[in-house]
């Protein structure tokens, strides 16, 4: 058996001056024959028991992080449109190669496309807005405030699930799943934090990038939430059952594309409770959409992504007696 390589370089020891999930967005240069800004991941990459391949969120915070890299501190990342192509394995280095498309001097544009064994596995165009461009006195400006809803406290409704490798603790508002509603009319909320402190070398853009990293997390799980199905598989329907009596399977269910729009970067801060609220408007045709708000504590909107996800129920055979 081929001998497999993780990372390009030797790994190097974690830095315990910074939280553990700044250690997973750090990302090494890659000498380049054309000058082109190439970059690698420093360390070994997680992929979820179960899943299809690497967790997405390391896909577009490594991303995020290659093309920070290559832009003045002055601009914040306001917008990010991610593509997923190909699962992408743990078992072998991710390049990510970053052009810039746009240098103007309020937007920066980058298109940042990540390759495994010269394949393309996932694209994002990211852009950054000037923190200092000035602004008119006449502006639009309005937010969805903050449900009026508190941290639980009781220790029973804090979960693993969706929490990014253990980074983050969550906890789920199971008050707010009302069953008998439409699947468009559901809303599925949740407290999330950091599992740590972000380093102040770290900054802004860590709690930027660990933002981003979250926001993977638990979403595409919003489409089969609100049908009440597994994601896991189930046993094989008896001769006896009813066909409205099936327990459906989820026979594939993979992210298509994923959009995260910040609204106020400086007021991320990932190590304190954050408010998620996560929707899905429409579904049909084998795809699904999901939608996601985020709130910082003090009840900023500080981010709303949206997610597009191919869904295919696994058919179930119709038993002999019913043919």
């Amino acid at each position: 058996m081929a001998k497999t390589h993780t990372t390009l370089f030797p790994t190097p020891p974690l830095d315990e001056c910074k939280a553990l999930i700044e250690n997973v967005f750090e990302l090494t240069p890659v000498p380049s024959n054309d000058g082109q800004a190439v970059f690698t991941n420093t360390r070994p990459l997680w992929h979820p028991s179960g899943s299809r391949g690497v967790y997405g969120g390391t896909l577009i915070a490594q991303s995020l992080s290659a093309a920070m890299l290559t832009v003045p501190s002055t601009v914040n990342m306001h917008s990010m449109h991610c593509h997923f192509l190909i699962a992408a394995t743990a078992e072998t280095p991710i390049y990510y190669h970053v052009d810039h498309v746009n240098d103007g001097d309020r937007l920066v544009t980058c298109m940042v496309k990540a390759k495994q064994r010269n394949h393309l596995i996932f694209t994002a165009a990211v852009s950054f807005i000037n923190n200092h461009s000035s602004m008119g006195e006449k502006v639009l400006e309005h937010s969805r405030s903050k449900p009026d809803v508190s941290v639980p406290q009781d220790p029973a409704v804090i979960t693993g699930e969706g929490t990014g490798n253990g980074l983050f603790e969550s906890r789920i508002l199971d008050s707010d799943i009302d069953d008998l509603l439409r699947p468009s009319d559901k809303r599925y909320r949740r407290f999330v934090r950091l599992r740590g402190t972000i380093s102040n070398s770290g900054g802004s853009n860590a709690h930027i990038l660990a933002l981003t990293y979250l926001t993977d997390t638990y979403f595409i799980g919003t489409l089969w939430r609100v049908y009440n199905l597994s994601p896991y598989p189930s046993p094989p329907p008896t001769d006896q059952e009813e066909p409205n009596q099936k327990a459906e399977e989820i026979e594939v269910m993979a992210s298509l594309n994923h959009s995260i729009y910040l609204h106020h970067p400086q007021a991320i801060r990932v190590d304190d409770w954050m408010l998620t609220e996560m929707e899905t408007p429409w579904a049909g045709n084998e795809r699904g959409l999901v939608v996601q708000r985020i709130w910082s504590t003090d009840g900023i909107l500080v981010a709303t992504c949206i997610q597009e996800a191919l869904v295919r129920l696994k058919q179930h055979e119709t038993p002999k007696h019913m043919l």
